[in-house]
């Protein structure tokens, strides 16, 4: 636990450099030299506002990064899927003999080109999607700052640390939610497009962008999770049937299908965050993204009320909670009382890092702790 810690105060801490920078308006920054030389002394250097910017950048998602490059072990996949089927596509097997979408295939296939072994190809995908999350927050979060600390705190990190492919996925439509706000739907269908290419789940994400076309009020939201919720005996049946046509069929009855209806951790914050949500409406409205975002988070409150309504429910959640690092950011910045912007910044995170604390650290979900690094696999870190 100790670990993630400090490699998340780390992030933050240049997270933080790279937001004052960001906001100073000289093209150039005067640095000061700290060498000890005579004739550097008491001097300064002129750095170009945006080169430090992209420095701080780089060093603000750089120790997440090879956190997760760098792992042994960590992941329930990692031995289960990811090395097997890394070496079964590097012994030559065809894309139907390796049964994993193309943008991986291709990407595996590129580093084994390149002469890399399983060490790169968990370097190079936790390059890719902290990276393409970090743009996301560069591009759309209201709070750079509070989007890093929540991508830890709300469990999206340790969720990716085990689900390579899905969570490839998840960061291409992550980095994509700007074009919801921007009105673009093109480019936002381009990038579900190729989020399909690591993981065929992306494509649920193609429809949801009416959510942000459509203005749905929140009684609307509140009155169709009421319904469906009602429905739920004859949903289920429905849902489990359409599986059953799939080549996921043995999913069904099986261990990958909830026991339970409800999931009580996960309803509470989401009801929480919902609700802080509704009661900023009127403030956010007008901001497609906000739309999008209520509309996946009214989602997640029915999945979560009806957790059992069809096999591996979670996963589909694992996608929704991601508009969650730019909506909690917005509903915070845009509360009209400035007072309480910090105790809705510090309340909602402390719930979903007490949910993510349970899940990980208690009831070791994922299977990322204890931490073990590559170059000394036999030794745990805390």
């Amino acid at each position: 636990m100790f670990i993630y810690g400090i490699t998340l105060l780390i992030s933050l801490f240049f997270a933080y450099l790279y937001t004052r920078v960001r906001v100073r308006t000289e093209e150039k920054l005067l640095l000061p030299l700290c060498f000890p030389a005579r004739h550097f002394a008491g001097r300064t250097l002129q750095c170009p506002r945006r080169v430090l910017e992209g420095i701080l950048f780089v060093l603000s998602a750089a120790p997440l990064i090879l956190l997760s490059g760098l792992r042994y072990a960590i992941g329930v996949d990692y031995f289960y899927t990811y090395v097997p089927r890394y070496q079964l596509i590097a012994a030559g097997a065809s894309l139907a003999e390796a049964n994993t979408e193309p943008g991986f295939y291709l990407l595996v296939k590129l580093i084994c080109l390149m002469g890399g072994g399983t060490v790169w190809m968990f370097l190079i995908t936790a390059a890719l999607t902290v990276g393409l999350f970090w743009l996301g927050f560069a591009r759309s979060s209201d709070d750079f700052c509070l989007s890093v600390v929540l991508f830890v705190g709300a469990e999206t990190y340790f969720i990716s640390l085990c689900y390579v492919r899905q969570f490839l996925a998840a960061a291409i439509l992550f980095y994509g939610l700007r074009f919801v706000r921007e009105k673009k739907p093109l480019q936002y269908a381009l990038c579900v497009l190729a989020a399909f290419l690591f993981h065929k789940s992306a494509v649920l994400f193609l429809p949801l962008y009416l959510l942000a076309v459509v203005p749905l009020h929140p009684l609307v939201l509140i009155g169709g999770i009421g319904v469906l919720s009602a429905l739920h005996d004859p949903l289920r049946e429905l849902l489990n049937w359409v599986v059953t046509q799939t080549k996921y069929a043995g999913y069904v009855d099986s261990i990958f299908a909830p026991a339970y209806r409800i999931y009580p951790l996960k309803l509470m914050q989401y009801s929480l965050l919902f609700l802080v949500a509704i009661l900023m409406y009127r403030y956010c409205k007008k901001d497609p993204l906000y739309r999008f975002s209520l509309g996946c988070l009214a989602l997640l409150v029915y999945i979560t009320c009806n957790f059992n309504v069809m096999p591996q429910t979670d996963r589909i959640c694992w996608y929704l909670e991601i508009v969650n690092l730019l909506l909690i950011p917005m509903v915070v910045k845009r509360c009209p009382a400035a007072w309480l912007r910090p105790v809705l910044a510090v309340g909602i995170t402390a719930v979903f890092a007490m949910v993510t604390i349970d899940g990980v650290f208690v009831q070791y979900a994922h299977g990322v702790v204890p931490y073990r690094f590559v170059f000394a696999p036999s030794a745990v870190i805390w």
